[in-house]
């Protein structure tokens, strides 16, 4: 393959694979990825990916170390996207136990890649983790991308990249699940409920991330494993949060009812509210991807300045950029 133009000439020959490539974040990263005329392996498991030029759509679960010797061949990168129950993880309890593959089964597939990629002898793993990843973290699905972090960062893989994102967004109603499960909260007239954090929030737009992931694609590294945090480009109390999304897609007055009473009253507005999906993730699983960050792992990181975002602001974003559903129905 010839580079089209200079904005993609550091790209090559060697195929990109992205797991999770009909996903949220896959979809729209392959996408980019397919602009710039790079070659990418999309892997994907129940939905098919769109049909896009120099994408080779693969249909595979991660279960077996030997089916992915074959899409890995001319591979050099892998992005890691591919995660059961979104952020609400695997609905197995999570252990610790030194066998990795007993865990869950997000962390089986992520062994079975892994020792794949070990194997085929491929560069460089890019894995897209989450901030507040932590072995003591209260949510399931944090303590979960921690350990596949420790998988990651004990493989044989010759270099990795862990990206711990905060909150991603796209600022389309009818396409972000976050912002219609706040929106869920908001479907009777008058007022709505805010459950209480002391955290500030700093959501990032889809396309930040995802062209900062297509950044380090190609990044040389100084040293063979990297953590990195990305970021959007404000901090938002959840209050502040919530305000944005009801000016921009709520209609009428509203009035945030917040304490102990919003704290109360959430649960019982998302089980009435039209968004209501039982099995799906809560305000609370969205919002745990604000808390507990380490700052170190952007501290004296070489990675830092080499892959700087335009951070678009969730309120600028949210009040400038055209919705299919501005205004969706009651």
């Amino acid at each position: 393959m010839t580079a089209g133009n200079s904005q993609n000439s550091h790209f090559h020959d060697r195929a990109v694979m992205v797991t999770g490539g009909s996903g949220f974040v896959g979809r729209r990263l392959v996408s980019i990825l397919s602009q710039l005329d790079q070659p990418v392996v999309s892997m994907y498991h129940l939905r098919l990916p769109e049909p896009l030029k120099n994408v080779y759509p693969v249909c595979s679960d991660l279960n077996s170390v030997d089916l992915l010797a074959a899409p890995l061949r001319g591979v050099e990168t892998v992005v890691s996207l591919a995660w059961e129950e979104s952020i609400v993880g695997s609905q197995e309890a999570i252990r610790f136990d030194k066998d990795f593959r007993n865990i869950s089964k997000n962390l089986n597939c992520l062994a079975n890649l892994l020792e794949a990629m070990e194997q085929a002898k491929t560069k460089r793993i890019i894995f897209v983790s989450a901030v507040g990843a932590n072995r003591r973290a209260k949510s399931q699905f944090l303590r979960e991308k921690y350990l596949a972090e420790v998988l990651v960062l004990n493989s044989k893989v010759p270099e990795k990249i862990i990206i711990r994102s905060s909150l991603v967004f796209q600022p389309n109603l009818d396409k972000d699940n976050f912002i219609r499960t706040v929106m869920n909260l908001m479907k009777f007239p008058g007022l709505y409920p805010v459950p209480s954090s002391d955290q500030k929030f700093s959501p990032i737009f889809l396309d930040d991330l995802c062209k900062g992931i297509t950044k380090l694609i190609t990044t040389p590294l100084s040293q063979s494993a990297n953590i990195i945090e990305m970021l959007g480009g404000e901090e938002l109390k959840v209050e502040d949060i919530f305000k944005i999304v009801s000016e921009r897609y709520s209609k009428g007055g509203r009035l945030q009812v917040r304490g102990t009473l919003g704290n109360s009253l959430v649960p019982v507005f998302e089980r009435r509210g039209s968004y209501y999906r039982p099995t799906g993730p809560k305000i609370r699983d969205y919002l745990s991807l604000g808390c507990n960050r380490d700052k170190g792992t952007m501290k004296d990181n070489p990675l830092a300045d080499k892959v700087s975002l335009e951070n678009k602001s969730f309120r600028e974003l949210l009040r400038t950029m055209q919705s299919e559903s501005s205004h969706p129905k009651s």
